[in-house]
């Protein structure tokens, strides 16, 4: 008899989440908690799902009709993408900084046509849809020198404050449901 990762979940429930994981869950509040924070780190870092955030709602049906384009100018004409804890920023000496981050920074607009509903935009893949990439790390920056067709990404909208629920909390709700059912082409939206 085989024996996964499954037989120990119990136990990693209990488990104490580390510090990043409790800062980010603070940043974001509403009802995440540090153990989902850190399930979906996990699980990015596990599978090879990572992250790219469009801050720009203009560009949103470009990604919906042709997917992910290499067009940062600074990087060399890449596109920069996330995996684990890079989703929500840098471990500091004092907490995290989420500056620079997919979750907190490119994924959130109030420009252009949402400019009186904020929204947030993630594209999600998985590094082995996108061939060999070299050694790549867990809970790193990832630089994609090539576009990433659309049917190689799912795409994540959230929009305003819905119910209680902020748009952290409903973007977050659809990150994790991509992480346990990646469907390449399609939208979820909250």
């Amino acid at each position: 008899m085989t024996r996964g990762l499954e037989a120990f979940a119990p136990s990693l429930k209990d488990a104490p989440v580390p510090k990043f994981a409790a800062c980010v869950a603070e940043a974001m509040g509403g009802n995440v908690d540090a153990r989902r924070i850190q399930d979906l780190i996990d699980t990015s870092n596990r599978k090879g799902i990572i992250f790219h955030g469009i801050s720009n709602p203009r560009l949103v049906p470009n990604v919906e009709q042709h997917g992910v384009l290499p067009n940062t100018p600074e990087g060399g004409f890449v596109s920069y993408w996330s995996m684990g804890e890079s989703l929500f920023g840098t471990q500091t000496p004092r907490g995290i900084t989420t500056f620079d981050s997919t979750f907190f920074h490119y994924a959130y607009s109030n420009k252009g046509a949402h400019e009186n509903k904020p929204s947030m935009h993630i594209a999600v893949t998985l590094l082995e849809l996108l061939g060999p990439r070299g050694e790549i790390r867990p809970n790193q920056q990832v630089q994609i020198k090539k576009l990433v067709q659309r049917s190689e990404i799912e795409l994540l909208t959230a929009e305003g404050k819905e119910g209680n629920k902020t748009i952290n909390e409903r973007m977050f709700e659809l990150l994790e449901e991509a992480a346990r059912h990646f469907s390449p082409g399609t939208k979820l939206r909250s």
